[in-house]
């Protein structure tokens, strides 16, 4: 990725994949981890789409808890797949 053609995607993929991870992180992270789940699986007035948001969301955010780097792009590519099928699952539902 070109720093120059997209600075504020080379600050987000900087800021996810090459900053040191702390401790505040990870008790952020269970939290969000958590609270993702209630609001996926309990059986609540929540929409759809907002499920499954949520969903994607906590999953990106577990990415940074990998340690190694080729790791976490394989946790991006993972979700990015789970994310298009949950994209036409929702094209289903709709149609």
């Amino acid at each position: 990725m070109s720093k120059k053609r997209f600075p504020r995607l080379a600050a987000l993929a900087a800021s996810l994949f090459e900053q040191p991870i702390s401790k505040n992180y990870v008790g952020l992270s269970i939290i969000f981890i958590v609270l993702g789940g209630f609001v996926v699986y309990t059986d609540n007035n929540f929409p759809e789409i907002a499920k499954h948001l949520v969903m994607v969301a906590v999953m990106l955010g577990i990415a940074r808890l990998f340690n190694p780097e080729p790791m976490r792009w394989a946790w991006v590519g993972v979700v990015g797949i789970m994310s298009l099928l949950l994209v036409l699952d929702l094209a289903i539902l709709f149609m």
